[in-house]
């Protein structure tokens, strides 16, 4: 699954726990948060360096931001557990977040688990 396909795949299921999402499309997920964050972050140090006259605008760009990221919480969380199913556990095991680190790097179960198949 390349990048593209990845984020419409995301938003797609934008609340779907069930399934399984492959590691292709859990790391391009994550890519595309990390660089949101990123943009998130520089909006920030632009609301909080700018002069006054561009205030508004740059509170403006922030406050669209953040909706932004509140809008990606569910999706990521739904990619998370769809990960967690593609490796054979169960999604409950996104609030540990020490071993679901770790369960991301597991390798995909081969053929068809008790979470389905891996649709791409």
């Amino acid at each position: 699954m390349n990048y593209g396909q990845s984020i419409l795949s995301g938003f797609r299921k934008y609340v779907t726990f069930s399934g399984r999402a492959s590691r292709s499309e859990f790391w391009w997920w994550t890519f595309f948060n990390f660089f949101w964050i990123i943009i998130h972050i520089a909006a920030f140090v632009l609301v909080t360096t700018s002069d006054l006259t561009l205030y508004w605008k740059t509170i403006m760009v922030y406050y669209f931001l953040l909706m932004g990221t509140c809008l990606l919480i569910l999706p990521d969380i739904a990619v998370f557990v769809r990960r967690a199913h593609d490796s054979g556990h169960s999604g409950w095991w996104i609030l540990c977040p020490i071993f679901n680190f770790i369960l991301m790097f597991f390798p995909s179960s081969e053929g068809e688990n008790k979470y389905g198949k891996l649709k791409n």
